[in-house]
C-alpha cells in the first residue's frame, strides 16, 4: 500500500482547465491588472458577522438518531454524517418585510456597480469577489424568501429553479445564477478549480456560507480556506466500508473543472486532505460522487418540527461552534434581530446603496467626474483624460 500511495502522490497536478473569457460578452471580458479601484462590501459583511455561525472545521462526529418525542421523520430527514457539519445562517430570525429587504438592496447595489465602473477596470480578483458575493447574496436572497423550508434539491435541481431563472441584471445583461457559475465563472476563472468552493447553495452539501463578504484582497486565501473545510469533513469526502470512499455529488455538478473527471478529482482532493483520509482515499478501489445533504443550513427553524432529538442536535451544533462564533450567545430561536441591530444594517445597507457608495470617497469622487464628462463630450473618457484636465486647470 505504501508503494501505490507514493506513486500516486507524484502524479497530484490536476488536468490544467484553459479558461476562455473571449466566450463572454464583451463587459464581462479583460482586467486592468494595475487598478487602484476596491469594492467596498461593509455592508454585507456586517450582515454576515451577525446572521453566519461558524461551526469550525469539522470533526466528524456524527448526530444524534435517538426517536423524537413528537415527529418521528428525523432519521429520514436528516444525514447524521453531515447534520452537524457546514456553517449555519440565520434565516429564522428574517420575519419581517424591512430585515428581508436587505438582501434585496444589497443585491441591486451590486448590480448596478458595472453601470458606475466597468468591470474590466477592475483587477481580476476584484472581479472574482465580485461575481462570488453577488452570487452568494441572490442565493440568500431567493432562500429568505421561500423560507420556512426544510429540504433544497427541489429548489436547487428542478427545470424551474431559481438558479435557472433570469434573476439578474449586470452591465445591460440578463443573468441567471446558473450563468454565473457555469459559464461567466468557468470561462473567466475556471483555471482555478477553488473557485467551485466560493458558491454557496444554502444546503448543508454545498460549500460554507462565510461570515465575510469576498475581497479581491484576500480572495484566494479565503477560497482555499472554504476548500480545506469542505474537503476534510464528511459532506465533502467520506470512507465508505474498507474500499470504497464517497465524495460529494457537488463535484459531478461542476464536473467541467476536472476534466479527466475521476482522476483529477483525486488528485485535487489530495491536495487538501489531511490525516487517514487522504490515505483512504488514494487506496480506494471505488469512489462514487453521492454524497449529498440537501438539508436548509439554518439552525433551529425547519428543524422544530421533528421534537426533542432535532433540539438536541441543534444544540450540539450551537456547542461545536462556540469556540469560532462570532456571537456564541445567539440561540437563534428568540425574537430575531434586535432594534439596534437593525439600524446598523439599514444604515450600513443605505450608505452602500447610494451611487458610487462601494467606493472610497477619493475613487466615488473620481468616477462621478468620469460619468460628468461622459455626459459632456458624449464619448468615453479615462482617468488618464481626467488627470491631464487637472493639470491643465493648474
Amino acid at each position: 500500500m505504501k508503494k501505490y500511495i507514493l506513486l500516486a502522490t507524484l502524479f497530484l497536478t490536476p488536468t490544467l482547465v484553459l479558461a476562455d473569457e473571449t466566450k463572454l460578452a464583451p463587459e464581462f471580458q479583460g482586467e486592468t491588472w494595475n487598478s487602484k479601484y476596491k469594492i467596498s462590501y461593509d455592508d454585507l459583511n456586517n450582515v454576515l458577522e451577525l446572521m453566519v455561525l461558524d461551526t469550525g472545521l469539522s470533526n466528524r462526529d456524527s448526530m444524534s438518531t435517538n426517536r423524537a418525542n413528537i415527529g418521528t421523520k428525523l432519521k429520514a430527514s436528516r444525514n447524521k454524517h453531515t447534520g452537524l457539519e457546514a456553517n449555519r445562517f440565520y434565516f429564522e430570525a428574517f420575519k419581517t418585510d424591512e430585515l428581508k429587504s436587505v438582501f434585496t438592496k444589497i443585491r441591486q447595489s451590486l448590480e448596478q456597480l458595472p453601470t458606475e465602473l466597468p468591470l474590466k477596470e477592475l483587477k481580476r480578483k476584484e472581479q472574482l469577489a465580485y461575481w462570488l458575493n453577488l452570487y452568494n447574496v441572490t442565493v440568500l436572497e431567493q432562500l429568505i424568501n421561500r423560507y420556512p423550508i426544510a429540504k433544497l434539491e427541489d429548489e436547487l435541481t428542478d427545470d424551474d429553479s431559481f438558479l435557472n431563472e433570469k434573476l439578474l441584471t449586470v452591465a445591460g445583461h440578463k443573468l441567471s445564477l446558473k450563468q454565473i457559475q457555469d459559464e461567466i465563472l468557468f470561462e473567466k476563472f475556471g483555471d482555478k478549480p477553488t473557485v467551485i468552493y466560493g458558491l454557496y447553495q444554502g444546503n448543508i452539501g454545498s460549500p460554507n456560507i462565510r461570515t465575510e463578504a469576498y475581497t479581491g484582497d484576500k480572495v484566494d486565501l479565503q477560497l482555499e480556506r472554504n476548500a480545506t473545510e469542505f474537503i476534510n469533513s464528511n459532506r465533502g469526502v467520506f470512507r465508505h466500508g474498507k474500499n470504497k470512499v464517497r465524495v460529494s455529488q457537488f463535484y459531478e455538478q461542476h464536473a467541467k473543472y476536472f476534466p479527466n473527471f475521476k482522476e483529477d478529482l483525486v488528485k485535487h482532493l489530495s491536495l487538501y486532505l489531511k490525516g487517514e483520509m487522504k490515505t483512504y482515499l488514494l487506496s480506494a478501489k471505488r469512489i462514487t460522487a453521492d454524497m449529498e445533504d440537501w438539508s436548509i443550513t439554518d439552525v433551529y427553524g425547519s428543524m422544530r418540527s421533528y421534537g426533542t432529538s432535532a433540539n438536541n442536535n441543534s444544540a450540539a451544533i450551537l456547542d461545536s461552534a462556540s469556540a469560532n462564533s462570532t456571537d456564541s450567545s445567539r440561540d437563534g430561536s428568540g425574537g430575531g434581530v434586535s432594534a439596534f441591530n437593525l439600524a446598523l444594517i439599514s444604515d450600513q445597507v443605505a450608505s452602500r446603496t447610494i451611487s458610487f457608495g462601494r467606493f472610497s470617497a477619493e475613487q466615488a469622487d473620481m468616477l462621478r467626474k468620469i460619468q460628468d464628462k461622459k455626459t459632456q463630450t458624449g464619448s468615453s473618457v479615462t482617468v488618464t483624460d481626467l488627470s491631464s484636465d487637472d493639470k491643465n486647470d493648474n
